[in-house]
């Protein structure tokens, strides 16, 4: 799963709440090559991993939301939340992959407020 913003690179921390949960805080940090083939290198980043589910490794220790995932502060006093209340079955069962702390992706279908 992947976190992006755009068109400004990026350096310093954010964190990222689970339902209104504690946030995790994360390190946004390092330099990254334009997409575009000009070769340019930017300080900063526009994106990060919070999972890498072809690798097997995580940045996240968070459960799959029941409601929300809440990113706030990449950008001095922005916020941004996800809604997850509303996500299709199918749509829920696909984005469970991305938070290994999840039991399993059948109770995930189960988290939807009734």
């Amino acid at each position: 799963m992947q976190l992006a913003w755009s068109p400004v690179a990026q350096s310093g921390s954010l964190a990222i709440s689970v339902d209104g949960q504690a946030a995790v805080d994360y390190r946004v940090e390092g330099s990254e090559k334009m997409g575009n083939g000009s070769g340019l290198i930017l300080n900063g980043l526009a994106a990060l991993f919070l999972a890498d589910t072809k690798r097997g490794t995580t940045a996240n220790s968070f459960r799959f939301p029941a409601e929300s995932l809440t990113v706030r502060d990449l950008f001095p006093g922005e916020t941004v939340t996800f809604p997850f209340t509303n996500l299709p079955k199918n749509a829920r069962q696909e984005l469970a992959t991305c938070f290994p702390n999840t039991e399993s992706v059948s109770s995930v279908t189960d988290q939807r407020p009734r």
